[in-house]
C-alpha cells in the first residue's frame, strides 16, 4: 500500500541529516545499506532534484546577501566615474588656459627691447 515503506531504513532524522549535510557542502551520508554507501539512493527523482537544489543554495547562501549590497556598490561606481569624468573635463579647461596663457606671454611687442632697457636703467 501507499503507507507502507519501501526503504524502512530511511527515517525523518537521516533524510534531515542528508539535506543539512548537502545544504552544508560536506558531502557526508549515514548511508542506506552496506551495499550502498549514500541514503540518496534510496530517495526518488524529485527528492533528490530538492536535494541538488539544496547543494546548490548552501554553496551560494552568501549571494543573496552580496547582491543586496550591489546596488550600494554600482551607484558608487557611477558616481566615481562621473566624478572622473568631470575631473577629466576640468583639467582639460585648465590646460586649455595654460596654453591660451603661454601664447599670450610668448607674443613678444615690439617695444620689448625699449620696456626692458627702460626697466634695467632704472633700478
Amino acid at each position: 500500500s501507499l503507507l507502507t515503506p519501501s526503504y524502512p531504513n530511511v527515517t525523518v532524522f537521516r533524510v534531515i541529516f542528508e539535506v543539512i549535510s548537502a545544504f552544508g557542502g560536506c558531502g557526508l551520508s549515514v548511508g542506506h545499506s552496506p551495499s550502498s554507501p549514500n541514503l540518496a539512493f534510496a530517495f526518488t527523482v524529485p527528492s533528490k532534484i530538492i536535494l541538488i537544489f539544496s547543494m546548490c543554495m548552501g554553496r551560494h547562501r552568501g549571494l543573496l546577501d552580496s547582491m543586496k549590497d550591489q546596488e550600494e556598490i554600482e551607484y558608487s561606481a557611477q558616481t566615481l566615474i562621473q566624478s572622473w569624468r568631470y575631473l577629466a573635463m576640468y583639467e582639460r579647461q585648465q590646460q586649455k588656459k595654460r596654453v591660451t596663457k603661454r601664447k599670450q606671454i610668448s607674443t613678444v611687442p615690439d617695444n620689448f627691447s625699449s620696456l626692458t632697457s627702460y626697466i634695467s636703467t632704472r633700478f
